[in-house]
């Protein structure tokens, strides 16, 4: 069988340990490899979480981001900033995500150092008006306190973030200089405290190492009980930003990791971000284990930076209100969904 398929084989009985994931990481060269590792992963999706494909609407920014200095990969690095939504805003862009048919929201913005309760607090508020059933998922970064997560919990919210990126420190201070990890890993554990799900992301392309990516992984494993989400991201270098000079994100080593999550966390939702998000690379997001994406299928927000062309206009509605921007991508994503063998949890609503 060799080592890769006895790796291979504890992945997919749910016996791999971190020096087998290590292994594991190490032993897939090549696509061949990748194939085998990927197929694995999808067995243990199919079997864990099901063959659905969760889709999430993305409306943001609720916040405004005051880290300083910003993260060197960040659109703020380069000067680009944009002024949170008004409530007026966001009961539009709640209007108009309600219509889709679409089950669930993530409200997100920067971290306001200073606290982001308030602000968040009422956002729910407003959708909450507007669309009750929504499942939101609240991403702001370490600017909550308990005490606003336990009122988000009350209003209805499922799901926070805190987004580590990497865990190793060493990685973490030179691209995130003003940025805190102690605060995120506290937020973390804070959410996963008071019973709301945790979804936090593994960022590919800045500096981590297979056995960062292993200890993250693990850590997540070891310490979280209600983990809700994983999303692997892959750097996206930004022209004006002190990263643009560094290379792209590797697609491949991101699969690999993602896959790893899977066999690891198992149960949780797995997803891509970054570079990832492209709607010509789902089925890889598919084929490596994932069952769950954010800002492909329907986006309310000022950031012209996701005002891509869109591979199928036949398939896409865009509207404005003032510098607001709602784009609906839904049936082509639940066209490529079903055409890689699963089924979209919220079909699109005809218009």
């Amino acid at each position: 069988m060799g080592e890769l398929g006895t790796l291979l084989r504890e992945a997919r009985e749910g016996t791999l340990d971190r020096e087998g994931a290590l292994k594991l990481l190490k032993s897939v060269r090549d696509y061949s490899d990748l194939m085998k590792l990927m197929s694995v992963a999808s067995e243990v999706r199919d079997e864990c979480v099901g063959r659905v494909y969760k889709l999430e609407a993305f409306m943001s920014p609720i916040t405004k981001c005051t880290t300083n200095p910003p993260c060197r990969y960040c659109r703020r690095s380069a000067g680009a900033e944009h002024d949170p939504l008004t409530p007026e805003e966001i009961r539009w862009g709640a209007e108009r995500v309600a219509a889709t048919g679409i089950k669930r929201l993530e409200i997100g913005g920067g971290t306001p150092w200073g606290g982001a309760g308030e602000a968040v607090i009422n956002a729910v508020k407003i959708i909450k008006k507007v669309a009750h059933n929504l499942l939101i998922r609240v991403n702001v970064g370490p600017a909550l306190s308990r005490d606003d997560l336990l009122k988000l919990k009350e209003l209805g919210v499922v799901e926070v973030s805190s987004n580590f990126e990497t865990m190793n420190r060493d990685v973490f201070r030179r691209v995130k200089p003003g940025d805190d990890l102690n605060a995120r890993i506290a937020l973390a554990k804070m959410i996963d405290d008071v019973g709301l799900k945790l979804s936090t992301t593994i960022m590919v392309g800045i500096g981590s190492t297979y056995e960062d990516y292993v200890n993250h992984v693990f850590w997540l494993k070891e310490n979280v009980r209600n983990l809700g989400r994983v999303a692997i991201t892959v750097l996206r270098p930004i022209k004006g930003t002190p990263m643009e000079h560094v290379p792209a994100g590797s697609i491949m080593e991101a699969l690999k990791v993602g896959a790893l999550a899977r066999v690891v966390l198992r149960h949780v939702d797995l997803g891509f971000g970054g570079i990832m998000n492209d709607h010509r690379l789902l089925p890889l997001r598919i084929m490596a284990g994932g069952n769950r994406e954010v800002h492909l299928s329907v986006l309310v927000t000022k950031s012209k930076a996701w005002l891509r062309p869109s591979i199928s206009p036949a398939e896409t509605e865009v509207l404005s209100k003032g510098n607001l921007t709602f784009i609906n991508y839904l049936p082509l994503i639940t066209r490529i969904v079903r055409e890689a063998g699963m089924e979209p949890e919220s079909p699109p609503t005809s218009t």
